[in-house]
């Protein structure tokens, strides 16, 4: 629930809401819905049918705006959430903000230890070798020995 000056947005106003963002095929501007006059005035009838408040259409596109940026908000939180879950295993509704966090921000580690375990990179590719290494351990030294072993295979598959 969102609580705006015009009262608040319960989840049916949400679903009622984008409802009729859906029916009016908003145009879009860099992959982000662009609201039109025409739109805003079905939020003002909305609102006065079944809200039974007088609304202008800047009140309307401002309820709009914080519904769409809310939507947007929760969407990425459940994208973090499944990657998290994903990746460890873990039930991220059991865990803190911070902890969800610090999980995320692992995500690029953990991806690259799996790729060299798994040995689903390029050892031949000396530059992406190293770049990989240095990701998975952010040590600088056993990536230099990786990227190293790697122009070693090079030689060797040339046959130098």
């Amino acid at each position: 629930m969102l609580k705006l000056s015009i009262g608040e947005i319960t989840m049916r106003d949400f679903k009622e809401i984008t409802a009729i963002e859906s029916k009016a095929k908003l145009p879009t501007n860099n992959k982000k819905a662009v609201p039109t006059i025409s739109f805003l005035r079905q939020i003002v009838q909305y609102f006065d049918k079944f809200k039974g408040k007088t609304i202008s259409e800047t009140q309307a596109y401002y309820a709009w705006l914080a519904m769409y940026f809310f939507r947007e908000s929760e969407a990425e939180k459940q994208q973090i959430n499944a990657e998290v879950s994903y990746w460890f295993g873990l039930n991220p509704l059991q865990l803190k903000p911070s902890q969800i966090f610090g999980f995320y921000s692992n995500i690029p580690r953990v991806r690259a230890q799996k790729q060299i375990v798994e040995h689903k990179y390029d050892a031949t590719d000396f530059e992406s070798v190293y770049n990989l290494f240095l990701v998975a351990f952010d040590d600088e030294d056993l990536a230099i020995k990786a990227r190293n072993e790697s122009i070693k295979n090079q030689m060797k598959h040339e046959g130098r």
